[in-house]
């Protein structure tokens, strides 16, 4: 699951995008327990979090989740006056090998998790990101998500001699 928290940091200096919200459901002493205990009732394997102010990741997600039995990691976006980042959790039983990356006050991470299944262990390559809100600057979204495609192509290839990693392959859906 992938889940964009709204970081309170990003909700107060952008209060105008949510004048359509009583200021009392932007309060994330409000908010971040009603996040927590609808992510908590999933019990979901993996979870993916944008927008998580650093403090809030050190006073009520990482202890809760830790407390569920997650373990995972967080990168704080660049810039020197951003609070947020994202957030990778994942059940106990996954092993994390991970690529972090901050760019131009964005952030993202890269991992390759082995999920073990009885004797058998499974590898699956997962990211997340928070791409720039900005609907005039397209082309700089689409170049932090080739950005991100690039550095989830080259965490896979350095693990596995004998993934693809040919320019030209494709998927089908």
């Amino acid at each position: 699951m992938t889940y964009n928290l709204l970081a309170d940091s990003l909700a107060f200096n952008n209060r105008y995008l949510y004048n359509h919200c009583r200021r009392q459901h932007l309060d994330y002493g409000y908010r971040g327990q009603l996040l927590l205990r609808e992510i908590l009732a999933r019990r979901l394997s993996l979870y993916c979090f944008q927008e998580l102010d650093l403090r809030d990741y050190e006073e009520l997600f990482n202890p809760a989740m830790s407390r569920a039995g997650y373990t995972g990691f967080f990168i704080k976006r660049t810039g020197t006056d951003k609070a947020d980042g994202v957030y990778a959790v994942a059940i106990k039983g996954v092993e994390f090998r991970h690529n972090t990356f901050a760019e131009r006050e964005n952030v993202g991470i890269v991992a390759l998790l082995d999920i073990k299944d009885g004797p058998r262990c499974r590898r699956v390559c997962i990211a997340t990101t928070h791409v720039l809100f900005n609907p005039k600057r397209g082309l700089i979204k689409m170049a932090q998500l080739r950005y991100l495609l690039n550095v989830a192509e080259a965490t896979v290839a350095a693990q596995d001699e004998h993934v693809p990693t040919s320019k030209h392959s494709r998927t089908r859906g």
